[in-house]
């Protein structure tokens, strides 16, 4: 069966995504799904789980409670050191109307916790 690209997934199928145990197993994404979860954060702030998406294309889910994502790296509207400056952009999917946020760099995980850190390669 020819795999289908994020704008055509479910809410439930992404939840049914094999689960990211450790940021060491993703070797490589462009960009990542926020899913909402109805529990709070003790800081009153709304808990999440990330869809991990390599070329629009879903490869696992991180279940662990996330109440902040961190984005570390060249993520910034002035250029960095090279000159270079890396922009993110935000859709929100056709069908499960979530949102998805991507970027030309590649991405790498920090650790699994409460805390999500995503850095640039």
């Amino acid at each position: 069966m020819k795999e289908k690209a994020i704008d055509y997934w479910t809410v439930r199928e992404f939840k049914k995504l094999p689960v990211i145990e450790s940021a060491k197993s993703v070797k490589e994404f462009d960009s990542f799904i926020i899913i909402p979860t109805v529990k709070l954060h003790e800081s009153g702030y709304r808990l999440m789980k990330i869809v991990i998406v390599h070329k629009y294309f879903p490869i696992g889910i991180i279940t662990v409670p996330i109440d902040l994502i961190q984005l570390f790296g060249k993520f910034e509207t002035l250029p960095d050191r090279f000159g270079k400056t890396v922009t993110w952009s935000v859709d929100c999917l056709h069908t499960s109307k979530l949102l998805h946020f991507f970027t030309d760099e590649a991405l790498k995980l920090g650790n699994l916790f409460n805390t999500l850190d995503i850095y640039s390669k």
